[in-house]
Parts: C-alpha cells; sequence; structure tokens
C-alpha cells in the first residue's frame, strides 16, 4: 500500500487551483468577449437602424405633395434627423418615372437605397372615362360599363343598338357625371424628347450585348445597341440599361426584361411575351397577342407629324402601369391607339387622338375622341361591350408624374 505524502497532497492541491484558476480566467475573458461583442452588434444595429430611420423621413419628404423634385432636392442634401448622419438625395428621370438616390452616412457605415417614383394623387384619378367635348354624344351598347367619375361631352350620353345589341344597363354612369372640355387635360411630356431624339447617346458609355446582362442602379446608365440584335435569341437584360436602335425593333418572347427602357422607331412585340420594361417609340408600337407587362411597364407613342403611327395592343394582353399615344403635331383622322377584344389595360391610358377600343380598361382613359370598328362600319363617339372600371385601381396606385402641379408621390418600385 503506497502511502501519499503531505508535499504530494499540496502539490496535487496546487495544480487543482491553477486549472480551476485558468478555467476561470478563460471563462471570464469568453464572458468579457461575449459582452464586448454584444455591444458591439448592438451599437452596429443602433447605427444601422438610425441610418433606415434617416433615410424613411427623407422618404417621407420625398413623397410629400410640397416636395419638387426640380427645385427642394438641394435643401434635403443638408437636412439629417438623426444624430451624426449625414444625408444626400439625388434625382434623375428614369423613362417616364422619377429615380431617386437616398444616402445615409455616418463614420462607421453608409445606406444607398434606390426607388422607381410616381404619383398616387393626381388629377383625374378617380375618372374612368374623360372624352374631349366634339360636339358629338357618347354612344354606350351592349354590356358597356363606365364606373368612376366621367367627363363627358356637352350633347350628353345615351344609349345605342348594334348590330342588334341595346344598351343593357339601368344608368349611364355609375360615378360623378361632368362636362369636359374641347381639349384634353395637358401633361408635362417635354422632357421625353430626351429619348426620343436620342440625346442620351452623348451622355452614357456603350457597352456590348451578351446573353445576359444586369446592371445595378448603384452605377451609372449603360447603352445597349440592339440594332443588329437577333430576336430569335434568348436575351436577359435587367436594371440600369437604355436600350436603344435607330431601325424597328422586333423582340421575341424568349426576351427577359426588368427595368430598363428600350428606345426605337418602331417596337414589336412578338406573341406571348411577358416581362416588365418602358418602351419610348415615335413611328409605332405593336403588342402581339397574349402579352404579359408586368408593372411597373410603360408605353409611349409620339408621332408627331406621322400620321398613320400608332400603338396597337392586340387580342387577351395585359399591361400594367401607363400607356400615353400622343399627336403633338397634326391631327389625324386614324387612330392613335387600339386595343383590341380580350385586352386589359391596368393604370392610366391618355391618348390625344382616337382611341378604337373593344378591350377594358382598370383605371382611367383619356381620350380625344373614341370608335368602334364593326364589318367595315366606323361607330364614332361609341363603347360597345367595353369596361372602364376605375374602382379596380387601388388608391395607391402609381402612374409617371407627367403633371405641371406638385402631387403626393409614391415608391412605385425598389431597385437594386
Amino acid at each position: 500500500m503506497k502511502i501519499i505524502t503531505e508535499s504530494k497532497v499540496n502539490a496535487y492541491a496546487l495544480i487543482y487551483v491553477l486549472l480551476i484558476t485558468l478555467m476561470v480566467s478563460l471563462l471570464c475573458s469568453y464572458l468579457l468577449l461575449a459582452i464586448f461583442q454584444y455591444k458591439q452588434i448592438h451599437l452596429k444595429t443602433e447605427e444601422k437602424t438610425k441610418l433606415i430611420r434617416n433615410n424613411q423621413n427623407l422618404l417621407k419628404i420625398l413623397k410629400s405633395k410640397h416636395c419638387n423634385f426640380e427645385n427642394d432636392l438641394d435643401a434635403l442634401n443638408d437636412l439629417s434627423f438623426e444624430e451624426n448622419v449625414t444625408s444626400s438625395v439625388r434625382h434623375s428621370k428614369w423613362g417616364l418615372y422619377d429615380l431617386v438616390k437616398i444616402t445615409s452616412k455616418n463614420a462607421r457605415d453608409t445606406l444607398n437605397q434606390y426607388a422607381l417614383m410616381g404619383v398616387e394623387n393626381y388629377p383625374l384619378q378617380n375618372v374612368c372615362l374623360y372624352l374631349s367635348d366634339n360636339n358629338v354624344p357618347l354612344s354606350l351598347s351592349g354590356n358597356a360599363l363606365l364606373k368612376g367619375d366621367a367627363y363627358l361631352p356637352s350633347s350628353g350620353i345615351r344609349s345605342a343598338v348594334v348590330n342588334g345589341q341595346s344598351y343593357q344597363r339601368d344608368g349611364y354612369v355609375f360615378g360623378n357625371l361632368y362636362k369636359s372640355s374641347a381639349e384634353l387635360p395637358g401633361i408635362d411630356h417635354a422632357f421625353m424628347d430626351y429619348y426620343l431624339n436620342y440625346k442620351f447617346l452623348t451622355d452614357f458609355n456603350q457597352i456590348e450585348l451578351k446573353d445576359s446582362i444586369s446592371r445595378s442602379f448603384a452605377l451609372e446608365p449603360v447603352l445597349l445597341d440592339l440594332s443588329e440584335m437577333d430576336y430569335r435569341l434568348n436575351y436577359t437584360l435587367k436594371g440600369n440599361i437604355i436600350a436603344y436602335s435607330e431601325d424597328s425593333l422586333y423582340i421575341s418572347n424568349t426576351c427577359k426584361l426588368e427595368d430598363i427602357i428600350i428606345v426605337a422607331p418602331y417596337i414589336e412585340l412578338q406573341s406571348n411575351c411577358k416581362l416588365s420594361a418602358q418602351f419610348i417609340a415615335y413611328s409605332g408600337i405593336h403588342i402581339s397577342k397574349n402579352c404579359k407587362l408586368k408593372f411597373p411597364s410603360a408605353l409611349y407613342m409620339d408621332r408627331a407629324d406621322k400620321e398613320y403611327a400608332q400603338i396597337i395592343i392586340d387580342e387577351n394582353c395585359r399591361i400594367e402601369g401607363a400607356v400615353y399615344a400622343l399627336q403633338t403635331f397634326k391631327k389625324s383622322i386614324n387612330p392613335i391607339l387600339s386595343i383590341s377584344e380580350g385586352s386589359k389595360i391596368k393604370g392610366l391610358v391618355y391618348a390625344s387622338g382616337i382611341t378604337e377600343i373593344q378591350g377594358g380598361i382598370e383605371g382611367s382613359l383619356i381620350s380625344e375622341n373614341l370608335q368602334f370598328k364593326f364589318k367595315g362600319s366606323l361607330y364614332r363617339s361609341y363603347l360597345v361591350d367595353v369596361s372602364l372600371d376605375n374602382s379596380k385601381l387601388e388608391d395607391y396606385f402609381s402612374v409617371p408624374d407627367m403633371y405641371f402641379e406638385t402631387n403626393k408621390k409614391s415608391v412605385v418600385k425598389w431597385l437594386d
């Protein structure tokens, strides 16, 4: 039997004490490190929260009806809602919409946000139809529906029989009725000359066309020449890109487009396209059947002195956003906008000429004149089985800001 001496016991005890001391020291170190890391994370989170709050407050001002993008943004660059946070706001046009960059910055971090903005509280927001006063009454036939406020000619509104079918409803306008003027409400579209006259070609750099291109809005826009594009190929184009052609442009349903601007004299989308973009032309836009243009898409055509140019929307299409068909120099008896049966547009439609419509609109139609074509006969100022229903448009729905007065704005889409 071994006898453990008192010196050995003391040695073992010392080792145990050292081990326990080491473990306690390590535990205390880990605890101090955890406290330090927690404080750092908490500080970083708090600072990030300040940046987010500052951006939110800047956005509130930008959305206010009292904020004018052209005149008021310099004041916002010196404005701060949080301690030790600096702010800046940049604005530019992105097609028909407004593009804003909101930046909040402190000593440790920077928060950039990019938003496409429009207006949600604008003139004629609750109107289903504004028809210029051309001394011709509006005639309704079949299941035509006017739901929302309506501005109509002084000659009034009446029921009519077309192809043996009379008007089917008990009332004419399911909303308030007002007298229209001979001229349409004016819109501010002078800035679109920048695109129609290809002035953007001198402002940005060209890039080479590839099968897939994605461009962040944190960077400068780039230009993409589609004149030699093979429309049979699959292209994916997204983001801060102005794509253009100086000849007619044909876009296949295999292309995937998002947030970009397309400019060409004439633009045609093949059947069954599904995309989201802004299309700007002066010789015509043709949306073939079964196309789906997701919000916030836009069609814009100013045919100037081209008498036969028009926007044509074939059967069973759906467009969410805005459609502008303008003739600024020469009036024409030819329709400037044609919406075929089964097609629906959700948003705002503005035509400073004749609209030939057999489809429907969930929102507002503002047009100088209407036309219905049936078996070779033309019926002026007729709506036959056409639904113009403003009640299906949400109150927060935004359209491009093309008004001369300042209106309440909203975010159309947050961008990458």
